[in-house]
C-alpha cells in the first residue's frame, strides 16, 4: 500500500509544481481569486490521498510538518536540519492562508504586499520538490484539514481568558477596553510575556511591542479602527493559528516543525491551558525542541540529501531527540537549557 501512496503522492507533485508554474504566470495578470481558487480545487480533489498518506506512510509521531512559515527557504538550507527529526516530511504549503486574508479586507496595499509573498512562496515550492527528491512533500496541510469557524470560537475563549477579570464575550471586551493601557492593565502577568507580534520585538514591553507592530507592519485595519480592536484581531489571528496546528498534529499524530518564535509562543499560551493532557505537552515540547534544533543546526551547503538523511538514521537521531524530550519532561515546561545541551551532543555527531 505505501508503494502505491508514494507513487500516487510523486504523480501529484508533479502535477502541482506544473500547476503553480500556471499559477506564477498568471498571478498579476488574472484575477487572484480565480488563479488560487484553481490551487485549491486541486487539493480538495486529492484530500483523500493526502489524509492517507498522513495516516498511513509513518509511524505515530515519526512526521513532522513544516507550518507557521512563508517559506520553507530552500535557498538558506533550511531543509537540511528539518530532515534531521521524523521519517515524513510535509511542507504545510502556506498560499492559501494568504488568500483568504486578502479576501476579508480592502485593504489594496496590503493585498499587493500579499500577491508578491504567494509569488515568492510559489517559486519555494517549486523549489522544494524539484530539489528535495520527495523526501519533503508540499501539501496545503492546514487548508485541507483546519476548521476556521471552530477554532475561531476557541481562539475568542482563550483570547477572554488571558485577561485577570476575563469578559464575558467580545462586546464586553471592546466595550471595558479601548486603549494598549487598558489591555496592559487587564491582561494576566503570566501571559503577558507570551504576547509577540514579531521576532525583533524582544526585550521592549508589551506596549511597545504593540505600537512597534502597528507601526511597522501593513495590516488589514483602517486607521479608524482603535487600538482594543487591532489588539483582539492580532492576537486571534496567532491564536487561531496555534489551535488548528495542535489539533491537525493530534489528529494525525505527526509533530509540526515551526522555526517562528512568535507562532511558538501563542503555541505555549495554548499549551498552558492544557497541561493536563501528557500527550499534548509532548507535542509543544517536541516543537521548543525542535525550534532550537533548527537555528544550533550550522549551515551545510550543498548537502547530498540522500547521503545526509542516511548518516541521521545511522546515528539515530531523530529517535534520541524524541526520547531526550520525553525523559526531560516533568511538568508544565521542559527546561529549555537541558533540550540545549542533548541538541547540541546531536549535532556535533552529525557535523563531525
Amino acid at each position: 500500500m505505501n508503494d502505491l501512496l508514494l507513487s500516487a503522492l510523486a504523480e501529484t507533485q508533479r502535477e502541482y509544481k506544473e500547476k503553480l508554474k500556471w499559477a506564477r504566470e498568471l498571478l498579476f495578470s488574472q484575477n487572484m481569486n480565480v488563479v488560487l481558487i484553481e490551487l485549491a480545487s486541486f487539493w480538495r480533489e486529492h484530500k483523500k490521498l493526502v489524509e492517507c498518506a498522513l495516516d498511513y506512510l509513518s509511524k505515530p509521531y515519526d512526521k513532522f510538518f513544516f507550518t507557521a512559515a512563508t517559506i520553507l527557504d530552500i535557498d538558506d538550507e533550511e531543509h537540511v536540519p528539518f530532515l534531521a527529526v521524523g521519517s515524513l516530511h510535509i511542507w504545510d504549503d502556506p498560499i492559501f492562508g494568504y488568500a483568504s486574508s486578502m479576501t476579508s479586507t480592502h485593504n489594496e496595499s496590503f493585498n499587493e504586499k500579499m500577491k508578491t509573498q504567494i509569488l515568492e512562496t510559489i517559486d519555494d515550492n517549486i523549489k522544494i520538490i524539484e530539489k528535495t527528491n520527495g523526501m519533503i512533500l508540499v501539501l496545503p496541510v492546514r487548508l485541507l484539514f483546519e476548521d476556521l469557524r471552530e477554532s475561531h470560537q476557541i481562539a475568542e475563549k482563550l483570547f477572554l481568558s488571558m485577561f485577570e477579570e476575563a469578559p464575558e464575550n467580545l462586546e464586553v471586551y471592546f466595550s471595558k477596553y479601548k486603549t494598549i493601557d487598558d489591555i496592559v492593565g487587564g491582561l494576566r502577568d503570566n501571559v503577558k510575556q507570551y504576547i509577540s507580534f514579531d521576532t525583533d520585538d524582544e526585550g521592549m514591553d508589551l506596549k511597545e511591542r504593540f505600537i512597534s507592530y502597528r507601526a511597522n507592519n501593513e495590516l488589514p485595519v483602517t486607521e479608524d479602527d482603535n487600538e482594543s480592536y487591532v489588539f483582539f484581531f492580532s492576537v486571534i489571528g496567532y491564536l487561531m493559528q496555534a489551535i488548528n496546528i495542535i489539533v491537525i498534529a493530534q489528529r494525525f499524530q505527526m509533530y509540526p516543525y515551526v522555526r517562528y518564535k512568535v507562532a511558538l509562543k501563542y503555541i505555549t499560551i495554548l499549551g498552558s491551558s492544557l497541561s493536563e493532557l501528557p500527550e499534548l505537552m509532548n507535542i509543544v515540547h517536541t516543537m521548543w525542541a525542535c525550534y532550537i534544533l533548527h537555528n544550533r543546526m550550522p549551515t551545510i551547503s550543498n548537502v547530498d540529501l540522500s547521503a545526509y538523511v542516511e548518516t541521521l538514521r545511522n546515528l539515530n537521531i531523530s529517535q534520541r531527540l524524541l526520547d531526550g524530550v520525553k525523559e526531560l519532561e516533568t511538568g508544565q515546561m521542559i527546561s529549555l537549557k537541558k533540550i540545549d545541551e542533548m541538541i547540541s551532543t546531536l549535532i556535533s555527531e552529525v557535523t563531525q
